[in-house]
């Protein structure tokens, strides 16, 4: 564990502490992208996907390929961030060029070119590098196409140093990324040429400028030249492994984006373990449900953002009422206790900033179900208490070989409120080529309250027979596979951004979205066919289709008026006497009651029905 790299991008550049103690953070991410131009980048290059599939490519091409897909991602989520682009061993006569921006900062350096300056990412930079790459071969070898005499690989990194130093913007991330598939850089006066390029990659490190290298072809030995100058710094063994070639553009493209992303804190704390024992530890956002960015005001005559001011005034004399004039109330005793706005926020501070450790469990009481917000993840900092690598590293390794989870106490901030979490213990994880996927560290699983639970009774359940959890479980296992959320895209979101990016780009048709969402029921099928026909038999009957339409129901038929005849019962005095004697003569019609009323000289001329048969009933009495 101790040689793990503890370096989690985090460049220590938060910002002081404001007037709470709690640290402000800030500032912009610069990537460089440096590429290099000498004939051997121009050259073809044929391969063969997993499919078998041939194609063609220059490294070149590969490598504007690449950088374009970064900065159309950096318009999505990052905006804020900077980028340059920098071409070495070009000819002498690029800088005059019309395509590439001739610089001041870089005209002392031969075979040196700024493609595109240091500035925020936008649609001409996206249309500029569009079009470079739909140029042929032959146009691009001899617009940038150069010689590799004379060049040197330490006048490329001053250029992009001083594309960092002189930015007027403040970063809290530097970075160059090197293309090329050259593993010597240098074809005449080596020793000496190689000597100024390390002296020029240690005070690129020096000043918190991350060198990385993205190599183009699998013949590339980083042991001729590159592995001494990537390894200068401190983390020499965690960055060795991960030099390795990816002539393929997907590979390269998902290395530059983990090459560019740098995890930033969201805070930083001291987590006491036992009095007179602490370790500083940084706190960082997991995963978060991406959404579409919010809706902006616009002024109708100016089209600039409009923002919405309020200001509350004394309704007596009109002045204007600040913040600290108000205050806020309890009402106890029939009394309204008043507090200020500094004595109300001063009343959740129940426990300062910080985690404290309260014991352990084992790792097997945590459950899905006392999932209560999204987890953040907890990794060492050095900076502030030195040693806190080392200890937190053993707390790491213990917790994940007893299979326990740390109990703690966690205020993220100085006005947060209190909160208990389990931290689950995850160890490194490498892939094939060496580079890190996982960080070691601690997930903060956020645990419930008490009253955060719910006694839910539900009656009337039926219960699945034995059979049909069986059959359940089958093809529960046959569809499992590994997920993977970066396999997923929101097709609503990846809509979204494509209806920008055809705007900004003034583009006439969009490229369509695959939605990945969707089941792949013809797999599903080859897969489970004869599964589901089991699981059906055995929980529905014969004949059965759960998914066919339900059959409509016939229209209801017009109903007939009952005719007198058949509705009206006999009218004899003996059937009219037996249903008197039974209560129930209101089951006779009005005509009969009529007829029956009028033969025993009875008025019946403007009476209601219950008239007519509080008579028969008074006849009868």
């Amino acid at each position: 564990m101790d040689d793990y790299n503890f370096n989690f991008g985090d460049d220590g550049s938060e910002g002081e502490e404001g007037e709470d103690g709690e640290r402000q953070f800030g500032g912009r991410n610069a990537t460089v992208f440096l590429i290099d131009a000498a004939p051997q980048m121009f050259e073809t290059i044929k391969s063969s996907d997993e499919n078998g599939e041939e194609s063609s490519f220059t490294p070149f091409e590969t490598a504007l390929k690449c950088v374009h897909s970064s900065v159309c991602r950096q318009v999505i989520s990052s905006d804020q961030d900077l980028c340059a682009v920098v071409l070495f061993n070009t000819k002498e006569s690029v800088g005059r060029s019309s395509k590439v921006t001739s610089s001041a900062t870089i005209a002392t350096f031969p075979h040196v070119a700024v493609l595109q300056q240091l500035d925020r990412p936008s649609a001409d930079r996206v249309i500029q590098l569009e079009n470079i790459m739909k140029e042929t071969l032959k146009a691009v070898t001899a617009e940038f196409g150069g010689t590799c005499e004379g060049a040197s690989i330490s006048d490329a990194l001053w250029a992009c140093s001083n594309l960092l130093t002189q930015c007027k913007s403040r970063l809290s991330g530097q970075n160059v990324l090197l293309f090329t598939c050259r593993d010597s850089p240098h074809t005449s006066n080596t020793e000496h040429l190689a000597r100024q390029a390390l002296c020029k990659a240690r005070d690129l490190d020096d000043a918190g400028i991350d060198l990385e290298l993205l190599f183009l072809s699998h013949e590339f030995s980083p042991d001729n030249f590159y592995k001494e100058v990537l390894t200068l710094g401190g983390d020499a063994p965690e960055r060795a492994p991960a030099m390795t070639s990816s002539s393929r553009l997907e590979q390269l493209q998902d290395r530059v984006r983990r090459l560019e992303h740098k995890q930033r804190t969201t805070g930083r704390v001291v987590f006491k373990l036992a009095p007179g024992l602490e370790m500083s530890v940084g706190l960082y956002t997991g995963i978060r449900k991406s959404n579409k960015p919010s809706k902006q005001k616009l002024s109708k005559a100016s089209n600039e953002e409009v923002r919405a001011v309020t200001k509350e005034y004394l309704e007596e004399t009109g002045e204007l009422l600040m913040s600290s004039d108000f205050c806020k109330y309890q009402t106890y005793g029939e009394k309204k206790i008043k507090f200020s706005v500094a004595e109300t926020r001063d009343i959740c501070k129940v426990h300062p900033p910080g985690i404290e450790l309260l014991g352990f469990k084992p790792s097997s009481v945590i459950k899905a179900f006392q999932y209560v917000k999204p987890a953040s993840f907890l990794y060492p900092n050095d900076n502030d208490i030195k040693g806190s690598c080392s200890v937190f590293s053993a707390l790491l390794s213990r917790s994940a070989a007893r299979s326990v989870v740390p109990i703690v106490r966690i205020v993220a901030r100085t006005n947060s409120a209190p909160s208990w979490a389990a931290l689950l213990p995850q160890e490194e994880e490498l892939d094939e080529d060496g580079c890190q996927v996982h960080p070691p560290g601690f997930h903060v699983c956020y645990l419930p309250f008490a009253d955060d639970y719910r006694q839910i009774t539900v009656e009337g359940r039926t219960r699945a027979t034995a059979e049909q959890v069986d059959h359940a479980k089958a093809i529960v296992k046959k569809l499992h596979f590994r997920y993977d959320p970066s396999c997923f895209e929101n097709p609503d979101l990846q809509t979204h951004w494509r209806n920008i990016e055809a705007l900004a780009l003034n583009r006439q048709s969009l490229e369509p979205v695959i939605d990945y969402t969707l089941p792949d029921y013809g797999r599903i099928r080859k897969k489970i066919g004869h599964l589901v026909s089991e699981l059906k038999t055995s929980i529905w009957p014969d004949g059965y289709d759960p998914v066919a339409a339900a059959s409509k129901k016939p229209p209801p038929k017009p109903r007939q008026p009952k005719s007198t005849a058949t509705a009206a019962p006999p009218a004899g005095d003996a059937s009219v006497e037996q249903m008197a004697k039974d209560n129930t003569v209101a089951k006779l019609t009005v005509p009969v009651l009529k007829e029956w009323l009028t033969g025993r000289e009875c008025k019946v001329a403007g009476k209601k029905k219950s008239e007519l048969v509080q008579d028969v009933y008074d006849i009868l009495a």
